[in-house]
């Protein structure tokens, strides 16, 4: 349940993706589309990825995905907690970026916050970051991605942890949480969750 709980907290404190306006919708209450729209890019996304808790506001939406075959979920909602505690659900924000948000300045700001000032090399093919002070190895490390595209990620400490995958596309950005023992597949994470994403893309 902390699981759970700490992800939608995390949504209305830290992302801005479930905000004062946020809604939830039980059932036949949901649309069957959400639709987001930001400068030139607009996103359609069909409310089965929703599922089953119906997640969504004017800035974002939360969507939800089995693991490790991405496809959408048919479950109940009582069955989330379980399944997402036995890593077989992947949930990710999926929101505008907002003015002081973008991506250069977000990893600049989680190395800051988790002072991560020291580079430990190529890990998984990211370079991985972590605290230089003994007394600040409690925080999180940060993966940064190098590739044009680059996403960073941000993991707590513990093999039993939780990662937050960063990924920014166009005018938005997704937040990607699973766990940290599957790190080393964070390339075919991101990218079947860019392929959902360009799949929600309107010509």
């Amino acid at each position: 349940m902390f699981r759970i709980i700490s992800l939608f907290l995390l949504g209305f404190a830290v992302l801005g993706v479930l905000s004062m306006s946020s809604v939830r919708a039980e059932g036949d209450d949901a649309p069957e589309t959400y639709t987001l729209t930001n400068g030139d890019v607009t996103l359609v996304v069909p409310r089965t990825y929703l599922d089953p808790v119906y997640s969504y506001s004017t800035e974002g939406v939360w969507v939800y995905v089995a693991y490790p075959d991405f496809k959408v979920l048919d479950i109940e909602r009582t069955e989330l907690e379980g399944l997402m505690a036995e890593g077989k659900i992947i949930d990710f924000s999926l929101s505008k970026v907002p003015a002081g948000k973008e991506k250069e300045t977000a990893v600049e700001k989680h190395l800051k916050q988790n002072k991560a000032d020291k580079k430990i090399g190529d890990e998984f093919g990211l370079l991985h970051y972590t605290q230089s002070a003994e007394n600040r190895a409690h925080l999180s490390d940060v993966w940064v991605d190098s590739a044009e595209d680059a996403s960073f990620i941000v993991c707590n400490e513990g093999d039993k942890s939780t990662c937050s995958h960063y990924l920014y596309v166009d005018n938005f950005y997704m937040i990607i949480f699973y766990p940290k023992t599957e790190l080393q597949h964070w390339v075919t994470i991101k990218e079947k969750v860019s392929a959902l994403y360009s799949s929600f893309k309107t010509e």
